[in-house]
């Protein structure tokens, strides 16, 4: 089993990689959910933040992604 480390000063889970998909504008947490793969028009980052602030327009987080990361965090 791999453990995850919580960073303190972002608050995100190390090892996680954000897919940015051009075509939507939603931002993915890649294996989180099946929007992740196959993206032909994507962006890979290894922050969350520099994700959100790549195209500079109004980024929302995929909803499956974000509720499969908020299950993980009460664990």
């Amino acid at each position: 089993m791999i453990a995850k480390c919580i960073t303190k000063r972002e608050g995100e889970v190390m090892g996680e990689k954000f897919l940015y998909n051009r075509k939507t504008n939603k931002l993915h947490i890649v294996g989180y959910c099946h929007h992740s793969k196959g993206v032909v028009d994507g962006e890979f980052f290894d922050r969350e933040n520099d994700a959100l602030a790549y195209d500079g327009r109004a980024v929302s987080m995929c909803k499956i992604c974000q509720k499969k990361r908020e299950e993980n965090n009460r664990k």
